[in-house]
């Protein structure tokens, strides 16, 4: 049998093996008795209906045997059938033996019996992977006291569900394991692990109790007693001829008792003389590192608690530790490379040596105590046979070797993690050239999908690139894949996947014949997102792009499908007569996908229009062009987008350019109208004026709702930056209130579904001067409303009965603008206002709520203002004031005087009557 057997391979020979014990225990009465005791159970006989299971072991030990050397993947298949159906007659156990509980026994035994025959077989043939899972806490021991007719027995536990955390929640495992920052620190449990694991690694051990003086040196008691502490692990690595004596080397493990308010924890004491050298050769495999400072001649520990690291002399109190800290290490290099994952001659992983670190280093004047490992000469071989043929093309004929330095590290600082990386992720970038291809980055990731199954997931990628004559490419994530579910699979309790690992995205290049330009293609198997583009340029002449974007599963991970694609072409303009010109027309096509308003209205200011409406270098901006793409049109069945587009353009040279899209979406109906308005004068080489105006108009009829949104964005005139925005909003829907925020009756206040948004303000004067101080400018958004007004006719008099003027929109969204007519007033005398306009000065001018105005009933306080609001506003004041402007402009200024103590109103102009105060 070859030493180099692949992971299924190995899975399937270990598997069978484990189930040999089960039958002997079947063909023979007082083996089967004495299985069963090991569970808790003394049966009186063997039932007949266990027979079957010898069979079904026969099967996989048969399988077993026919392995060629090496064996083929069909030979691989039936080994792993046969032993998964040995692992699912134990399941299917149905016949409870005499002398037990029926009931109680066939409810245990499908799930016992497995993992008492795949532990046992772990700790006689794997000791090693056996201890590793103790420590990780995947097998836990449980002892069970005897209880009626069943007798005491050792309770083990397989616990698959423990592997998806020890990636989860790295940090976790010390606690659940070992009680680590707890008053309850187990330190016998951590001296039975390492001790066991060092013992299957054939690394001597032994077992000893420290002295109390040592002890109360560590703890600082002085002259009080020494609490009793667990026993220490030491652990000798070899000896030294020191002085014509033999020394021993090693390293010891201590319990490191709570005190002065400190939780427990642990002392690591190096022993190594201080003429060792600081690299000593332990075997023909093995060497061992000393840092510099760490072989001294007396006794030194590193105390190590949850919440601080610290060096200490017990014997010499008072001695500094080395700046450079202390630590240890072992090298361990083999005569072959030994595979990890993967078949000998396909696709795999493999290394060629390891490397294991303890250390305690100053950072900072603060001290952190550090335990890695490292595998040496890890490297990914690719073999291009399982690929396509472009891949065999790029890589040749031959294996690719990608060298990955990669280990994991445990330190207080930061818990566990690959070396070099804050997750268990770690990216190199090797930039290895070979032939045409260039290996610019390698990735390698545990983790936990974000969908089970499967339940953990190892990918080692490859980002490579190279030229092929006129054409360019790039491949990423391109190499291997191990994918683990935790139940019933292809290997019995669990289902183990191992493969090639299709690329992440591809992206091509061109330039020959007349074409340039390029591609790209992006995968994402775990949300089930596929998603492309080209761009394509013939001569300067035709530019054609297409982005599309498919998703085989629906945001909710349901089943389902939605396509999105946009396509434009782009041309020497067409004339169209009056100077307007043809520059270019598109589309967009959505199956299955919907439009998302506020994302649009949005993008009308954010500039994600310009993502969707005549794309530029889609494959540079690739990451920014699809995330646009998919929130403005998110998936959602049953609904269907068509949006044809045009790009127009007027003069020549082009001064104006028109980007205009409308998208219909089927059945809702909703039309939406998005552009993009550029204008450059006098010429677009430069430029003192440019204007961009970005659009949106919605037209929606369910709720009977125009909108219409615009945004200026990266415009000039000559070096002032010009920025602006409005927002439209009408209503046609029965019973409809208008977007009015001042005291309307109850029935009328609710808002409108979709109220136009208040755009940011910054005024910004051309001739860089401020305004007046004593000026105030208010500014707002047109915002329709009512005017209502009723009179009735008494003799030649008529009767005003109200007037109302909505306000405007201001900071204070809850302080009405009252402009009120007082009711039962003579429409032709002069008649008071219960808030009286008044000029724009001063600090007493009434605030935000004033508004200005002169004799000519005209609005100086740049409110826009709706034209009946004005005609109302005139009519009023000419009612008021008939004689002219002079009179207006003492009517005003009365009103001043009324509203400002202390200062004196102007006297009306002769002939004119003093005004009247209404009721």
């Amino acid at each position: 049998m070859s030493d180099d057997q692949g992971t299924l391979e190995l899975l399937g020979r270990h598997l069978a093996l484990a189930l040999r014990p089960l039958r002997d225990g079947v063909t023979d009465r007082e083996r089967f008795r004495a299985l069963l005791y090991q569970l808790g159970w003394d049966p009186s006989d063997l039932p007949p209906a266990w027979a079957a299971l010898g069979t079904a072991i026969d099967e996989a030990t048969a399988r077993l045997d026919a392995l060629g050397d090496p064996p083929t993947p069909e030979q691989i298949t039936d080994l792993l059938t046969a032993a998964r159906s040995g692992y699912h007659a134990i399941q299917g156990i149905a016949t409870a033996p005499p002398g037990v509980d029926p009931a109680v026994f066939l409810t245990e035994i499908e799930e016992r019996l497995f993992e008492l025959l795949l532990t046992q077989y772990l700790a006689a043939a794997l000791p090693s992977a056996y201890n590793v899972l103790q420590m990780l806490n995947v097998i836990q021991l449980e002892h069970v006291t005897a209880s009626g007719e069943r007798p005491s027995f050792v309770r083990v536990h397989f616990k698959w569900a423990e592997i998806p955390k020890i990636v989860r929640e790295p940090a976790e495992l010390p606690a659940r394991v070992y009680g680590w920052g707890t008053a309850s620190l187990n330190v016998d449990r951590i001296v039975d692990h390492l001790s066991e694991l060092l013992c299957s690694l054939r690394v001597p051990v032994r077992i000893a109790h420290p002295s109390d003086e040592l002890v109360g040196a560590y703890l600082d008691l002085g002259p009080e007693p020494s609490p009793t502490t667990e026993p220490s692990l030491v652990v000798p690595l070899g000896y030294v001829e020191v002085a014509g004596k033999l020394r021993e080397i090693g390293l010891i493990l201590r319990a490191l008792p709570a005190a002065n308010g400190k939780l427990p924890g642990l002392v690591v004491e190096p022993e190594l003389p201080e003429s060792l050298p600081l690299t000593f050769p332990l075997t023909d495999n093995v060497t061992l590192r000393v840092l510099a400072g760490t072989n001294v001649a007396t006794t030194v520990g590193i105390l190590i608690r949850p919440d601080g690291i610290a060096i200490k002399y017990p014997f010499e109190p008072g001695t500094a530790p080395p700046s450079a800290g202390i630590g240890v290490g072992l090298d361990f290099t083999p005569a072959t490379p030994t595979l990890l994952l993967g078949a000998p001659n396909e696709t795999r992983l493999e290394f060629q040596g390891a490397s294991a670190d303890f250390a305690a280093t100053s950072i900072n004047g603060e001290f952190d105590a550090s335990l890695g490992a490292q595998l040496k000469g890890l490297a990914l071989i690719l073999a291009p046979g399982e690929g396509d043929s472009f891949l065999r093309t790029i890589l040749g004929g031959g294996t690719t070797r990608v060298d990955i330095p990669l280990g994991v590290e445990w330190s207080r600082r930061h818990g566990v993690r690959f070396t070099g990386s804050g997750a268990f992720e770690v990216s190199v970038h090797p930039h290895l050239q070979l032939g045409p291809v260039a290996v610019e980055e390698v990735t390698v990731r545990l983790a936990l999908p974000a969908s089970t199954p499967p339940d953990l997931r190892l990918e080692l990628g490859l980002g490579i690139s190279g030229h092929l004559g006129p054409l360019g490419f790039m491949v990423e994530g391109v190499g291997l894949q191990a994918d683990a579910t935790f139940a019933d699979g292809n290997v019995g309790p669990f289902d183990l996947q191992l493969g090639f690992k299709p690329p992440n995205g591809m992206g091509l290049s061109i330039d020959a014949g007349g074409f340039t330009g390029g591609g790209f293609l992006i995968c994402d198997s775990a949300k089930g997102e596929y998603a492309g583009g080209l761009e394509l340029e013939y001569r300067g002449f035709v530019s054609v792009k297409a982005i599309g974007i498919l998703n085989t599963k629906l945001p909710d991970g349901s089943p389902g499908f939605s396509l999105l694609i946009l396509i434009t072409a782009e041309f020497p303009p067409i004339q169209l007569g009056f100077g307007f010109t043809l520059l270019g027309v598109g589309g967009l096509l959505g199956l299955n996908h919907t439009v998302a308003l506020d994302v649009l209205e949005a993008g009308v200011r954010d500039g994600s229009l310009t993502s969707i409406l005549f794309p530029s270098d889609i494959v540079a901006n690739a990451p920014r062009i699809i995330n646009d793409l998919k929130r403005a049109f998110p998936p959602l069945p049953d609904r269907f987008l068509v949006g044809p587009m045009g790009k127009l353009g007027w003069g020549t040279p082009t001064l104006i350019r028109l980007e205009i899209g409308v998208i219909l979406e089927i059945p809702r109906p909703v039309i939406s109208v998005i552009g993009l308005l550029r204008m450059t004068l006098p010429a677009e080489e430069a430029p003192l004026l440019a204007l961009q105006v970005a659009f949106l108009g919605v037209v929606d009829f369910d709720k009977g709702q125009l909108s219409f949104d615009a945004s200026l964005f990266d415009s000039h005139l000559m070096t002032f930056p010009l920025s602006g925005d409005m927002a439209v909003r009408a209503y046609w829907a029965e019973r409809q209130p208008p977007p009015h925020r001042g005291r309307l009756p109850p029935r009328l206040r609710p808002a409108p579904p979709r109220a136009a948004r208040a755009p940011p303000r910054e005024h910004r004067p051309l001739s860089g001067q401020s305004e007046p101080p004593g000026r105030r400018v208010l500014r707002a958004h047109v915002e329709h409303g009512a005017v209502r007004r009723q009179s009735r006719a008494v003799g030649r008099r008529q009767r005003l009965q109200h007037l109302r003027l909505p306000r405007a929109r201001r900071a204070d969204p809850d302080r009405p603008v009252p402009f009120h007519r007082s009711s039962g007033g003579d429409a032709r005398g002069a008649h008071r206002l219960t808030h009286p306009l008044q000029r724009e000065a001063g600090p007493d001018a009434g605030g935000p709520d004033s508004l200005a105005c002169d004799g000519q009933g005209v609005v100086r306080n740049r409110l826009r203002l709706h034209h009946h609001h004005l005609g109302a506003l005139r009519c009023h004041l000419r009612r008021q004031h008939p004689h002219g402007a002079g009179s207006h402009r003492g009517a005003a200024a009365a009103h001043r005087g009324a509203r400002e103590p202390g200062k004196l109103a102007r006297r009306p102009p002769a002939g004119h009557p003093p005004e009247r105060e209404s009721s």
